[in-house]
Formats: structure tokens, sequence, C-alpha cells
């Protein structure tokens, strides 16, 4: 998407994933609530399971029959014909390659590749770090206490499985609702501003958690309503920049690395957030683990503050015409 949109519109469209992410939240645990309120959960696991690979061969079959590489990426790494084709189909425009007298036969895609290396050049090293703080943070908070949204209500609800099941689902309602209005100010805050945003109510959130406590003699909700504001507020700037941040900063020819590499460090962030919430939650209590994890939201506040946000100027649809015809 970053390839085919202008820098004024592809930040605003991308983020788009974040809700959408919200609604596939809600959409996996109501398949659920069925079986929680006929308490028969014993496959229950296996039917989420499937729907999911049922989707994900849609996925499939879709981008194989209707994506292609973009005019931007093809006038760069592709030949000339093949170019003119991608330009043409993708734009439902008539493109003629207009012999000159030159010849590209020997262009050698090979020439063409380049490696995680060019993420850390001084060009681009300032947005590889921001990059990196902003997918591994918000991935850690995410899965270090957004993810556990079932685990936190069920030591409010004790085994009432339906309640659980209910207030996840209002948890990533307003994932959902603040995902969109992100969407709707992309434009107007940018995405360093969505992300100041976001991780300045996800810090407050954990701290409230922090001070208030989970489970124990209380059982209060206020746990999982804190919880649900920092998801809400993880959906609205954290989340969408944690993906969309490196689609649009990097230019073309190293667009995919710079994107893959986001997608490591977040898997980095899950892993440890997964790992950890628990294990600190067994040894130090509700209160210092809170306190801790907001330490990282902070930590990319300051990147976010300190760090040049210089975008990739994305080309619109003459741009890329202009590009393409130059690529001969």
């Amino acid at each position: 998407m970053a390839e085919l949109l202008t820098k004024e519109t592809q930040a605003k469209f991308i983020n788009l994933w974040q809700p959408v992410a919200s609604f596939s939240n809600i959409l996996g645990v109501a398949i659920a609530l069925p079986f929680a309120v006929a308490m028969a959960t014993g496959h229950m696991w296996r039917v989420t399971c499937g729907v999911g690979a049922v989707i994900a061969v849609v996925a499939l079959v879709l981008r194989l029959t209707y994506s292609e590489e973009s005019p931007l990426w093809s006038a760069k790494h592709q030949k000339l014909d093949v170019a003119a084709k991608v330009l043409g189909s993708t734009y439902a425009i008539d493109v003629r390659v207009e012999p000159d007298g030159s010849d590209d036969r020997d262009f050698d895609p090979e020439n063409r590749k380049y490696g995680v290396g060019q993420l850390f050049t001084y060009t681009n090293r300032s947005r590889t770090v921001l990059v990196s703080i902003c997918a591994f943070v918000q991935q850690l908070q995410y899965y270090g206490v957004g993810f556990y949204i079932p685990v936190i209500a069920g030591l409010i609800f004790g085994k009432d499985m339906v309640s659980t099941i209910i207030a996840t689902i209002c948890a990533q309602v307003l994932a959902l609702v603040a995902g969109l209005i992100g969407v709707r100010l992309t434009s107007r805050l940018g995405l360093r501003g969505l992300g100041l945003a976001g991780y300045t109510v996800v810090v407050v959130c954990l701290v409230a958690v922090g001070l208030v406590g989970i489970g124990g003699q209380d059982l209060s909700i206020v746990p999982v309503v804190l919880v649900a504001f920092m998801l809400a507020g993880t959906s609205f700037g954290p989340g969408p920049l944690s993906k969309t941040l490196a689609a649009v900063v990097y230019p073309t020819e190293i667009r995919g690395l710079g994107t893959g590499w986001s997608e490591s460090m977040g898997r980095l962030g899950s892993i440890v957030g997964l790992f950890c919430f628990p294990v600190l939650l067994s040894a130090v209590g509700a209160t210092s683990t809170m306190l801790i994890i907001a330490v990282f939201p902070v930590i990319a506040i300051v990147a976010l503050i300190v760090t040049p946000l210089r975008r990739d100027q994305a080309m619109g649809r003459e741009q890329v015409k202009e590009i393409t015809a130059s690529h001969a």
C-alpha cells in the first residue's frame, strides 16, 4: 500500500490495518462465546483455530490472484517491458514501450539487491533505531498486558468463562473505536503525534493498574477497565505506528527490508512480553510488574521526540509514470 498511495494518504490508509485487526480479535473471541454459554469448551480452541486457518487460505488465494509488485518496485528491479506491464495493470492505463535504440538485456536484477546492512547506513540509521524501538515496545506492552486481558478478567470473575469472554470483547470493541479515531486523525496529527498521544495513555493506564492492583480480595473491575483503555491507547497510536512507520519512512529499494526488520523487532517484543509478564507478576506482584512495563513506553516517547522522522517521498500516479518512463 505504501508503494501505491501518495505520501498525503499512505499513512492514513495503511493505519486501517489496526481497526481491522481489532475486528478480527472480536470475531475470534466471539466464536468462542456460544461454546462458553453451552459449557461445551472441550473443543472450543479447535474451532477458533480452524476458522483462522480458513481466513488465511482465503487471504492467500486473493494475494496470489490479484496482487503483484508495485510499479515503483518493478521500475527499479525488473526489465522495462515487465515494469510497463505492471504499471498498466495497476492503474488500468495503456503503457507502451517506445524503442529508443537502448537495450536492457544486460539489466541484472541481482545488482539491485540490498542487505540488512543498508538499514544501518548513515541515512537510514536513525529511522531504523526509531522503527525498532516502536515495534519492540508496542508488542511488548500488548503481549505483556493487553494479551492477558482474559487472564486478568479471570482473576476478577473467577471461572465464569462467559463474563471473561464478554469483558475481552468489550475491550477489543474499545480498541476498534480507538483505532478508527486514529485513522481519522492521522492526517491531522501525523504518525509522531499519534504515537505520543497513544503511548501517554498507555503509560497512565499501566501506572494506574499497578497502583490499583489485580485480583486479591478486591473484586473491582477497575483493572480490566484500565487495561481496556491501555489497549485503546495502543490501537490509537503505538499499534499502527509499529507497522506503518517502517512502511512509510524507507525508500522503495529497502522498504521490504525495513518492514521485515520492524516485524522481527515486534516478534522479539512479543516473546519478551509473553514470557516476562507472568514471571514478573508471580515474582514481584502486579504493582511492580506494571511499573516495570511502563518504563518501555516512556522510552518510546523519548525516541519519538528526539528522533527526526523523515518520511520517504511516496509517489502518486503521475510521479509513478514519470519514474517508470525514466527507467528507459
